[in-house]
């Protein structure tokens, strides 16, 4: 519990909220799940249940290794585990942390480096963004030119989001403005599920085996909801930084409007497209 009420520290509930994000790889990759609705349910609650579990717990260990205000945002467990090691007199601690933490970002690069790929490269399929999009690579089968883009585009961001500030500035920017720009669909599927649940569609969560779970799920999709919305609230206070307030928010609101800016014109240019195509139906000349 934090010693006193802080509205700077409440920024950092949304990046807890945050580590429970990634459901939506789930429909992306649809296709390769098996049992359907089961599954998911399971997957749900087992991975809910493992990710509290990482976090209160290697948050509590680094609390043990060192005083919370010597803790660096980016760089508390490799501090945490240098400092174990010195005191305890073990060799090797600190290098084996290291290797499994960067063998750990491997694969949560390549996750959601596969993941959000697909969508950029099924809508070149679909002419809603340009062809190369749809490219395969000839040898390792993968949509090389949606990789290389998002990989382009990610750098650059990255690179304006250290402008004016150290690293750990740089990191909250980014954070927080994934933050805003990660939740907005998620108030889209809370808004629609709780919907659905009040709306008494039967024959909907038959198909989805969510019959018999109206009243709970009502009060689950809410609680989703009002977390959402309250975590992109937070988002945007800025956390105490080596950066100013107004650089913070400039560069904070710069991305979500950039970026939702793009994905409102590349919307529009499909609809334009499609309906002036020769092919396209007669309703939607």
């Amino acid at each position: 519990m934090p010693a006193s009420f802080d509205v700077k520290l409440l920024s950092f509930f949304a990046t807890m909220t945050f580590g429970f994000a990634g459901l939506e790889l789930a429909p992306v990759m649809g296709d390769e799940i098996q049992g359907g609705a089961q599954t998911v349910r399971r997957a749900i609650a087992i991975s809910g249940v493992l990710i509290a579990l990482a976090y209160i717990v290697g948050t509590a260990a680094l609390l043990v290794a060192l005083p919370p205000e010597t803790i660096n945002i980016t760089n508390g467990v490799p501090q945490a585990s240098a400092a174990i090691e010195q005191r305890l007199g073990l060799r090797g601690i600190t290098v084996g942390i290291a290797v499994m933490l960067v063998i750990g970002n491997l694969g949560g690069v390549g996750a959601w480096l596969a993941g959000s790929a697909r969508i950029p490269f099924v809508a070149g399929l679909d002419r809603k963004l340009p062809a190369a999009f749809g490219k395969i690579h000839p040898r390792w089968q993968s949509p090389y030119v949606a990789l290389l883009v998002q990989g382009g585009v990610a750098s650059l961001f990255v690179l304006i989001g250290l402008i004016g500030g150290k690293v750990e500035a740089g990191y909250l920017v980014l954070l927080d403005t994934t933050i805003v720009l990660y939740f907005i669909p998620y108030v889209y599927l809370f808004a629609v599920y709780v919907k659905m649940q009040r709306s008494g569609l039967s024959e909907s969560r038959e198909s989805s085996g969510l019959r018999g779970w109206r009243g709970a799920g009502t009060w689950v999709g809410w609680m989703g909801l009002l977390t959402v919305l309250l975590s992109i609230a937070l988002a945007v206070v800025p956390a105490e930084t080596s950066q100013g307030v107004w650089l913070f928010e400039a560069k904070l609101w710069g991305g979500v409007l950039g970026f939702m800016g793009v994905g409102c014109w590349l919307v529009r240019r499909a609809r334009v497209r499609e309906t002036t195509s020769p092919s396209a139906p007669e309703s939607l000349r």
